[in-house]
């Protein structure tokens, strides 16, 4: 992978990565941490909370997901466009 990406090309990389490494291993470190402590209570709220923001996240993505299926690919002219959309 060239480390020049055109606007679109750096789009579609952050799109696909999703979240990054240091983000999920801080949460992680966070839950163990907790853990290790022995505070149950305080587990089960970031559980909850991940478990909430993973849902909603999934519920957005979803809903891009069918506006790029519904509306953009079919009303794409180019060829280009409509590889572009099919990539995301």
């Amino acid at each position: 992978m060239s480390l020049d990406l055109k606007g679109g090309d750096r789009q579609e990389l952050i799109w696909k990565k999703g979240t990054p490494t240091p983000m999920a291993a801080a949460r992680v470190s966070i839950e163990q941490k907790e853990e290790s402590k022995g505070n149950e209570e305080n587990v089960k709220l970031i559980k909850g909370y991940r478990q909430k923001v993973e849902e909603e996240l999934s519920k957005i993505r979803t809903g891009i997901l069918g506006i790029i299926d519904k509306h953009l690919i079919l009303s794409s002219t180019s060829g280009e466009a409509t590889v572009f959309y099919y990539k995301m």
